[in-house]
């Protein structure tokens, strides 16, 4: 007995069924290749990218020795103790660049003295009591700026160790905020955490600003005529600006210039011509990958040698 479904298909309907085999084997093929073929190269861009920015970071890391070594030479080429750091100077000259047009990158390094700025943290003395002649300069440079006074108050409050205010009462309930560090400021960032301090206030600011060691004074060469003025109490803005066109093409040699005593009067005390502290700013392109650093570095005065205190590491893919 025999059954029709039972019965093989047509030769031409086998053919045709084999045909489309063929096809779906060539179509998931090509599918499985293509994928393959994109995996790898992706693999192979996100490779060579690894690559480029490893290689742009190696020439920023070369710029900032480059720049740290700029100033050890400038402190080894000035005679023991008699040394001045100013703006006619090579590493505060101009923005250094160099081009590598072989590889395709370029290198940047510009140096600024953070000794030319007001220190925060000189708000206080080495025990952590306010000095209210640094507080009432703070004071000064703010109203200059446009910026509300009383957060030199509160700032002051920031790096103390007394856990109160100058006026007494708590800081915490005094200023609105939950507490207070009670410490020196790591990064003169910190200040825009404070009331008061909004973004184009700190925009003024942040320029004119530093956070270093309560000791560190003011190095009247290289500080902007705005810091100045926050020191010389008696002197007017044009008198300022004449002392900094003259300063600018003959720097301060000595501290105790009568020209210093007459514009800054008792402030001449927190007063130097010297700098041990830098910013070097750092800005490398590898092909189209960048690298930008900013890297604090301190200098030693005895020694000679340079130590990085702290880097801002940003890198645009």
């Amino acid at each position: 007995m025999s059954y029709p479904f039972a019965e093989s298909a047509p030769p031409g309907r086998q053919r045709g069924v084999a045909l489309i085999t063929v096809l779906l084997v060539f179509v998931i093929a090509t599918l499985i290749a293509t994928q393959m073929l994109r995996t790898s190269y992706m693999a192979l861009k996100r490779t060579g990218n690894l690559i480029a920015s490893s290689q742009a970071r190696y020439y920023a890391l070369g710029a900032e020795d480059l720049g740290r070594q700029m100033l050890a030479n400038d402190l080894k080429s000035s005679p023991a103790g008699q040394g001045t750091d100013h703006l006619r100077e090579t590493w505060a000259s101009s923005q250094l660049s160099f081009d590598d047009p072989e590889n395709d990158a370029t290198i940047e390094v510009r140096i600024e003295d953070l000794s030319g700025r007001f220190n925060i943290n000189s708000l206080v003395d080495r025990a952590g009591k306010v000095q209210p002649a640094q507080l009432a300069r703070l004071q000064r440079l703010l109203r200059l700026l446009e910026i509300d006074p009383a957060i030199a108050e509160i700032a002051a409050d920031w790096v103390d160790k007394d856990g109160s205010t100058s006026r007494g009462g708590s800081e915490s309930s005094a200023h609105g905020v939950r507490f207070l560090p009670d410490r020196p400021m790591v990064d003169p960032s910190e200040l825009r955490s404070l009331p008061g301090m909004d973004a184009e206030s700190w925009k003024r600011l942040a320029p004119l600003v530093s956070a270093l060691p309560s000791g560190v004074l003011l190095n009247i060469n290289t500080a902007p005529a705005e810091v100045l003025l926050a020191y010389a109490e008696k002197s007017s803005p044009p008198e300022m600006e004449r002392f900094v066109l003259i300063r600018d093409q003959q720097p301060i040699r000595d501290a105790a210039d009568p020209q210093v005593a007459t514009l800054f009067g008792t402030a001449t005390t927190a007063l130097d011509i010297r700098s041990s502290f830098f910013s070097l700013q750092v800005h490398a392109r590898y092909r189209d990958r960048h690298v930008r650093f900013e890297t604090r570095i301190e200098r030693d005065p005895k020694k000679g040698s340079t130590i990085i205190t702290g880097r801002s590491d940003a890198t645009r893919i």
